[in-house]
């Protein structure tokens, strides 16, 4: 990593506490880098297809995405490729943006349905300033402060919802770690029905509330019991989560 931001969001994902550091959301995940940005954290869509292409053919199961293209950029390219993603199954976590209340909408792929677009919370569960309002926001998580990896073996703090993002992304692949047979749009069901909604701010700002981990593994757990009375299916293998 030659810029910082993808070893910090790697590190709220799945740090494993060495020395007593930091330990991520999901210690035990399989973490891919998939780098498409330059050491400046600037790059090309065509580059984000790519990696998001490249986590399909490797069988990814989840994807964080702390990234965006700013709102009213489009790509049909990037939006077929997020498609196809969801349509293999892959659960997808998106960052929804740093233009906080002037936001003319959410960043690219925050935006499109088929990701998880992640707001900002404070450390007072108050939604960040600094995160983007829209319409598309799904669920909330931590993002102000949040001490986490750098490279050169360091620990530093960051804030915005590029932090919150993988925070959503661990528990995804906490869920899949426990039920392995969980559909991506299951895995979504949770995250988003178990979240606890914050007083005060409305769906534009927080979607189903702020992310609740533990809450999510429990509804998971009950909805495959539930299925599994009538149709037992195979064991999927470890999960893996990419970070682009």
């Amino acid at each position: 990593d030659d810029n910082g931001h993808g070893t910090h969001v790697a590190g709220i994902a799945a740090a494993i506490g060495i020395r007593g550091g930091v330990t991520g959301v999901a210690p035990r995940a399989e973490l891919y880098a998939v780098k498409v940005l330059d050491r400046n954290g600037f790059g090309f869509i065509s580059d984000i297809v790519d990696g998001v292409y490249w986590s399909i053919r490797h069988r990814m199961q989840v994807i964080n995405m702390s990234l965006g293209v700013e709102p009213g950029v489009r790509s049909r390219a990037l939006r077929e490729a997020i498609r196809r993603a969801a349509r293999c199954g892959i659960v997808i976590a998106a960052s929804a943006g740093n233009d906080g209340v002037a936001a003319g909408g959410l960043d690219a792929p925050a935006s499109y349905p088929e990701t998880i677009a992640v707001a900002a919370s404070t450390r007072n569960r108050r939604i960040a300033s600094l995160s983007s309002r829209g319409v598309g926001i799904d669920i909330t998580a931590p993002g102000e402060d949040i001490c986490s990896t750098w490279p050169g073996g360091g620990y530093t703090k960051l804030s915005g919802t590029s932090m919150a993002s993988p925070h959503v992304a661990g528990a995804a692949a906490l869920l899949l770690a426990a039920q392995p047979q969980l559909t991506g749009r299951q895995v979504r069901q949770a995250l988003e029905r178990s979240a606890k909604p914050l007083r005060g701010f409305t769906r534009f700002s927080q979607g189903k509330g702020l992310l609740q981990s533990a809450a999510a593994l429990q509804r998971a757990i009950a909805c495959r019991r539930a299925q599994r009375r009538v149709c037992p299916t195979k064991r999927r293998r470890a999960t893996k989560v990419a970070a682009p």
